[in-house]
């Protein structure tokens, strides 16, 4: 079809169209555009001889096409072409960007409605590692002193758009693979795909500054306390093996929270013992600290429950 009979097209079966459209992901990057044509076509034979310009066209016609560049200095610099705007949200367009990833840290908080903030950093993540296989009682005292005595490290996969007058930074991070278990991520109805309440609050724990901080994660933890599943955490633990006792952090965090006392224990129980006679820390670069003495752990010495 050449461009006028490809717009008639389209206009007459508008409805196909967008359904076919979202089937794919709502939009396309530019390097991909004639790629993302030929799956249309699978879809929607009608259009095989209709080219990617005619399309376009047809949907700049329709007002049915945006056109979103990258700030300079992100670190994703291709231009995306986002069809039917007026149905996406950020969610969706940072999915186009970042393909077979989920949303994690604070962005799974407030999926999870374990926050009732907002924030214009999205944060999605992509499992490629394989849980570490080292022990933990090979870590010693001085090296965890000087690791949580720096800035945590950060992403630099980082992309700025600019979407309905506001600056969204989206943050691309990599994760240790888990097996796949129907509750680990949870689908959303427009088939958005973020991690679970277990899985969410192990990521904020171990990586607060991603989170809102600790006082975020902590609320975040008040929230769940009715719907958090210890024994699935504790098997999330186990198998991610982290390093780090973590799982010290996660009972401080039970604690502040005023969870049972036989659910920090349990938790406790179910975790590989670190058998290790070190101090850890909640946070990085903490300045003022209190300290509890039976999880070996230092916090930030205000930290508590906020009002969100």
């Amino acid at each position: 079809m050449n461009a006028q009979e490809t717009l008639q097209f389209i206009r007459e079966h508008l409805e196909q169209f967008t359904s076919a459209c979202f089937s794919l992901g709502g939009g396309t990057k530019e390097y991909n555009r004639f790629t993302f044509k030929i799956k249309l076509a699978e879809i929607i034979p009608e259009l095989e001889d209709s080219s990617w310009k005619s399309i376009k066209e047809a949907l700049d016609e329709l007002n049915e096409v945006n056109l979103i560049k990258p700030l300079p200095g992100s670190s994703y610099s291709n231009d995306i072409y986002l069809f039917f705007p007026k149905k996406h949200d950020i969610f969706s367009i940072a999915n186009i960007i970042y393909v077979n990833s989920y949303f994690a840290h604070y962005t799974a908080l407030s999926l999870n409605q374990l926050t009732v903030n907002k924030s214009n950093t999205i944060y999605l993540k992509k499992e490629t590692k394989k849980p570490s296989s080292s022990e933990k009682n090979k870590v010693d005292q001085k090296t965890i002193d000087i690791v949580f005595s720096k800035p945590m490290r950060k992403s630099e996969k980082i992309t700025e758009i600019y979407w309905n007058n506001n600056l969204y930074r989206i943050v691309f991070l990599e994760g240790y693979l888990l097996p796949k278990t129907n509750n680990d991520l949870l689908n959303k109805n427009n088939n958005l795909f973020y991690s679970g309440i277990e899985r969410t609050l192990i990521d904020c724990v171990i990586r607060p500054s991603y989170s809102g901080g600790v006082s975020s994660v902590l609320n975040g933890f008040v929230a769940a306390k009715d719907t958090l599943d210890i024994e699935k955490m504790a098997t999330f633990m186990n198998y991610l093996n982290y390093f780090y006792p973590y799982e010290r952090s996660i009972a401080l965090y039970m604690k502040f929270a005023n969870f049972p006392e036989e659910k920090i224990r349990l938790f406790l129980s179910l975790i590989k013992k670190d058998e290790a006679n070190y101090n850890f820390y909640l946070d990085y670069q903490m300045l003022k600290k209190g300290f509890d003495s039976d999880l070996k752990i230092y916090y930030p010495f205000d930290l508590s429950i906020s009002d969100e």
